[in-house]
């Protein structure tokens, strides 16, 4: 754990003034600033807690407008009457983001402040851009399928994940910004910067400065709007494709569109792509099978090879399944392992994934939160690493199942796991 100093403050003056620290970030929800500095994305040295400002109304303004706190949370704007009937776009753009819990925490100023969800920016051991300046961007070559089309450019192709954002900019948002020079408004359009040469620049934020609120501009009387998105599962999924970008990619399905407007009319036209995008998705993401087919291009792999397969909505579990090249595996030739256990292969990497960006080390006491299918591969690849394993679940069929496969030792609790860590380190806690 890299340390940091925490500071905790109760108005916008005490935030300018703590801010003046080197390298400190304000931390609200923390939905994505704790999640990076896990993964030694971003290493802060301050981190200011704004949670206690006074920035969570949400007012009419006298121009017929509506003035949103920094501090609002997803889940209270999403469902506040105002917005619901007058700008319903902005909350079905909520309400299509993330999950319930993330919207409870998530704020309106952390939403627009979001960092990509490119694997190889929130994985330090690939060269990154926009993490590392100049060092390359690993997304070019590499896996891409959530990057952008358009606005990239030759150092970027990462996209912004909020789904608000989308609607913000399409409501002409203006963000307000306060700092340590005074106070600044900026529309939204000018707020998120292209790529271009200088990709670590996503805003136009400079430092010290903390979004206060926004504003949206009035709706004219009848004006009607619909946020409306396509994604890989029907629970939830961030932002990866804005709606230029799939109509570019399927202008069979826009022309199907445009043709049952003219016949039916717009809200007709609505109502028939809502219930096609309700339309449930092909389960799976960890499968193995032998290869039917190659495309062109792909030359290490032929036709009757055993593989294994990765990918949310191209392993899935049907007959047959077309996967990328980078997300399939050869089963080594006359292996004696099998498909079902060639299948665990995403799991096991998920684990390993996470048993590296943890860092553990020979003879570190690691705990387990959580003996499902994924702590148990996470026990036994510890335990391989020569680690002090400690795993706890709530279920006691599944602690029994850890010590089975080498578990150091097993709680049900949370007390007996913190008991277990004070102990296994002679008082200092888990690794």
């Amino acid at each position: 754990m890299q340390a940091f100093h925490y500071k905790k403050v109760d108005n916008i003056r005490s935030a300018m003034s703590t801010s003046s620290a080197p390298n400190a970030k304000f931390v609200a929800g923390g939905t994505t600033l704790i999640d990076l500095m896990k993964l030694n994305v971003e290493r802060p040295t301050t981190l200011i807690d704004i949670n206690s400002l006074a920035l969570t109304k949400i007012e009419k303004l006298p121009t017929g407008g509506l003035s949103i706190g920094a501090m609002v949370r997803n889940s209270d704007l999403a469902h506040d009457a105002t917005v619901q009937q007058e700008y319903p776009v902005l909350s079905e753009a909520l309400l299509s983001g993330a999950s319930p819990q993330l919207r409870n925490m998530a704020t309106t100023g952390g939403n627009l402040l979001q960092r990509t969800r490119c694997y190889y920016f929130r994985d330090t051991a690939y060269p990154c851009n926009k993490r590392n300046p100049g060092s390359g961007c690993s997304a070019m070559d590499g896996y891409n399928r959530i990057h952008a089309i358009l606005g990239t450019s030759e150092h970027c192709i990462a996209t912004h994940p909020s789904d608000m954002a989308v609607a913000m900019a399409a409501l002409e948002t203006t963000i307000q910004i306060t700092g340590p020079k005074g106070e600044r408004s900026v529309p939204i359009g000018e707020f998120h910067l292209l790529p271009g040469s200088t990709p670590n620049r996503e805003t136009v934020l400079t430092a010290g400065e903390l979004i206060t609120h926004v504003t949206l501009p009035p709706f004219a009387n009848g004006t009607r709007s619909y946020y409306i998105k396509r994604r890989d599962r029907a629970s939830y999924e961030f932002a990866n494709k804005n709606l230029l970008q799939k109509a570019k990619a399927r202008p069979d399905l826009v022309r199907e569109v445009i043709n049952k407007v003219r016949r039916d009319g717009v809200f007709s036209a609505v109502a028939a792509v809502r219930s096609r995008l309700d339309q449930p998705n092909a389960l799976g993401y960890s499968s193995a099978g032998t290869i039917v087919g190659v495309g062109e291009g792909v030359t290490d792999l032929r036709v009757g090879d055993r593989v294994a397969c990765a990918g949310a909505s191209y392993a899935v579990h049907a007959e047959f399944a077309c996967v990328p090249r980078l997300l399939v595996a050869r089963i080594p030739p006359g292996s004696a392992v099998s498909f079902e256990e060639a299948a665990f292969t995403t799991l096991g990497a998920v684990s390993l994934h996470g048993v590296r960006i943890a860092d553990a080390k020979l003879g570190d006491v690691v705990a387990v939160i959580g003996l499902g299918l994924l702590g148990q591969l996470t026990v036994q690849i510890l335990k391989a690493a020569g680690c002090r394993v400690l795993g706890m679940d709530i279920a006691p069929e599944r602690a029994e199942l850890a010590l089975r496969l080498g578990a150091d030792d097993v709680s049900m609790s949370r007390e007996g796991l913190r008991d277990l860590c004070l102990g296994y380190s002679s008082g200092h806690g888990a690794d």
